[in-house]
Order: structure tokens, then C-alpha cells, then sequence
């Protein structure tokens, strides 16, 4: 295991490793910082904390390497093939084969763009993560500091209880909180927007299903209450009306929300199969690999529908293969915590 140091500084007080953007240093200074935040847990919890914490950064470490390799890969490919015009069509392919998996998280994205609120949302992620660098760059400058000049950084020379009340002092002046509220605004106003939005779809489908429940209802027990009475006791027929109510209901409740779930398949084959074909057209288009205008021509339309009927198809009768479900890992967190908004919100 990795010794417990604190971030320090070079001999003339300059950083020890270049920092550009958001590095968060080596191994040891993450070890320090995921410490120094699990000291904040409660304290059953902090013993596991600081077990788990080395494999928290190896995984940590892990990630950015991954990401990083992956960034560097599509840019090379994207300057070379342009591939920022297929990024539509690989979203729209996606969509109309796999969209009825992501029902709320399409849903979610046709809610903000319909309200206007979609601009809103991205300036306030954009406005946080500026607030995130200038917060982490001061953090840097603070532990390069040598204010006593005797060539060792101040944070290396106070206790580890009181390096964590220094950082957030620096990251509280650094911050500008105007900024933070405004951003937090936008985020909220979107997120009460899409709650608001799937709440009235599954509202009318607990509607919808509740209705047809009751009509269902009154001919099953007419046909099947003498069944019912000649084949229990007679003191659970009592049972036999609040029971056949229930399953009729339940049944037809399902039933409405795999309609639901049928209507959100053809909405995104419809408009994943559009997306596709007309982003892949344009892309031809622009590499002269085609000689006719998309925007002139219907047969980029026809062909999405074509596109469209074919994904249909697979979302009703085939199941996703297991290596796209995982990488579709993060796309079904986002999916599982509408889910969670939805009912508790």
C-alpha cells in the first residue's frame, strides 16, 4: 500500500509534476484527498473508507487513462474522417433498436428540448465544470504555497485535520456563488421539467389502465363468480369480488403500461431511423460518396422509415445482447435514476 503523504511541492516551492486542466495528481496525492474525504463519514463507515480507498484510486486512475486513450483515438479519427456528422447517425442507429430500453431517458431529452430548456441546461453544466477548474486550480496554487520560505509548501506542515478546513477556505474564495446559484436554477428548473413531463405519462397510463380495469371487471365477475363460489368455501366468498377485482385491474394496469412501453418503441424507431438516414446522407453528401441533395430529396426520408420498421421489429421481439448492456451501463444508471425522480419526487 501506497504511504499516506500529503501533496507537496518542489524545492523552490514550484509544483513537483505539470498540471494542466483537471489532474488531480499522482497516486499518493488522490490517496490523501479521498482520506481526508472519508474522514467527514460517519464512523461506521470510515474504517471500509479508508480500506477501499487504494482500490478507488487504481480504479480511478483506470478510468482516466481509458478515457483519455479513447479521447485522443476519435480525435485523430475525427479530424482525418470527420466524424462529429456520424455521431447523429450512431445515435440514431442506437434509437431505433434499442430505444423502448430507455423510455424515460428519451422522454427526459424531448421534454427539455419541447420547454426551450435545453440551452439552459447545458450553460449550467458548462458554467459548474468553469467553476470546478477555477476551484481545482486554486487548490494547486495553495499547495505550492511557501509562505515561511523555508523551501517545504505550508500544507505539508499542518495536520491532516486542518488541511481539510484550508481547502475548503480556498475553494470558498475561489468560488464565485452568483454563478453557482444561477447554474443550479437552470439545472433544477430542467429537472422539474422532466419530472413533471414523465409524471403525466405515467399518469395517463394509470389512468388509462384503471379505467379499462373497471369495465373489464364487471362481465369477468359476472361470468366467473359462480365458478368461483362452487369451487371454495363458502367463507371466502367474501374474497371473490375484491379478488377478481384486483386481478383485472392488475392485468389491465400491465397491459396499459406494455402499450406504453410499445409507443415508445415506434417513437424512437420513427425518429431514430430518421435520424439516421438523414445524418448519414448528409455525411455521404459533404465526402461526395452520393450525387444527390438530402435536403432536396425524400429518399433519405423513405429510407428512414425502412430503417424505423426494421428496428420495430427488433425492439418487440429481441433483447439486447450482453456487451451492449453493459456499454449502455451508463445510459441505464441515467434511465434507473429517472426511474427513482419519478416515484419519489
Amino acid at each position: 500500500m501506497a504511504t499516506l503523504r500529503r501533496p507537496h511541492a518542489g524545492p523552490q516551492g514550484g509544483p513537483e509534476r505539470r498540471v494542466s486542466g483537471l489532474d488531480f495528481g499522482d497516486a499518493e496525492q488522490r490517496l490523501v484527498y479521498l482520506r481526508m474525504a472519508a474522514e467527514g463519514a460517519p464512523r461506521q463507515l470510515r474504517p471500509y473508507l479508508f480500506t477501499a480507498a487504494p482500490a478507488i484510486v487504481k480504479l480511478w486512475m483506470g478510468l482516466e487513462k481509458g478515457c483519455g486513450a479513447v479521447w485522443h483515438l476519435f480525435d485523430s479519427y475525427n479530424k482525418r474522417y470527420h466524424l462529429e456528422d456520424l455521431m447523429p447517425c450512431i445515435l440514431g442507429l442506437l434509437m431505433a433498436f434499442y430505444g423502448s430500453d430507455f423510455p424515460l431517458l428519451i422522454g427526459a431529452v424531448v421534454a427539455l428540448r419541447v420547454t426551450g430548456i435545453w440551452q439552459g441546461i447545458y450553460h449550467g453544466f458548462s458554467a459548474i465544470w468553469q467553476q470546478v477548474e477555477t476551484a481545482w486550480q486554486a487548490t494547486l496554487a495553495d499547495d505550492r504555497r511557501d509562505d515561511n520560505g523555508d523551501g517545504v509548501a505550508d500544507v505539508s506542515q499542518i495536520p491532516q485535520s486542518q488541511l481539510l478546513i484550508r481547502k475548503m477556505l480556498v475553494v470558498g474564495k475561489a468560488v464565485d456563488p452568483s454563478r453557482v446559484k444561477g447554474a443550479l436554477v437552470m439545472l433544477w428548473a430542467g429537472l422539474l421539467a422532466v419530472v413533471a413531463s414523465l409524471k403525466l405519462r405515467f399518469a395517463k397510463s394509470m389512468t388509462l389502465g384503471s379505467a379499462i380495469g373497471d369495465i373489464v371487471t364487471r362481465p369477468v365477475l359476472r361470468h366467473c363468480t359462480p365458478f368461483l363460489k362452487r369451487s371454495v368455501d363458502e367463507d371466502l366468498h367474501k374474497w371473490i369480488e375484491p379478488g377478481v377485482n384486483y386481478v383485472c385491474r392488475f392485468t389491465v394496469m400491465c397491459t396499459a403500461f406494455w402499450f406504453a412501453r410499445v409507443v415508445a418503441a415506434v417513437h424512437s424507431a420513427v425518429q431514430g431511423g430518421q435520424l439516421f438516414t438523414t445524418s448519414l446522407a448528409r455525411f455521404l453528401h459533404k465526402r461526395g460518396l452520393i450525387s444527390f441533395n438530402p435536403a432536396a430529396s425524400n429518399l433519405d426520408e423513405l429510407a428512414g422509415y425502412v430503417v424505423a420498421g426494421i428496428g420495430l421489429w427488433w425492439q418487440l421481439f429481441y433483447s439486447t445482447p450482453l456487451l451492449l448492456s453493459l456499454l449502455f451501463l451508463p445510459l441505464q444508471l441515467l434511465e434507473w435514476a429517472l426511474r427513482f425522480f419519478l416515484v419519489y419526487a
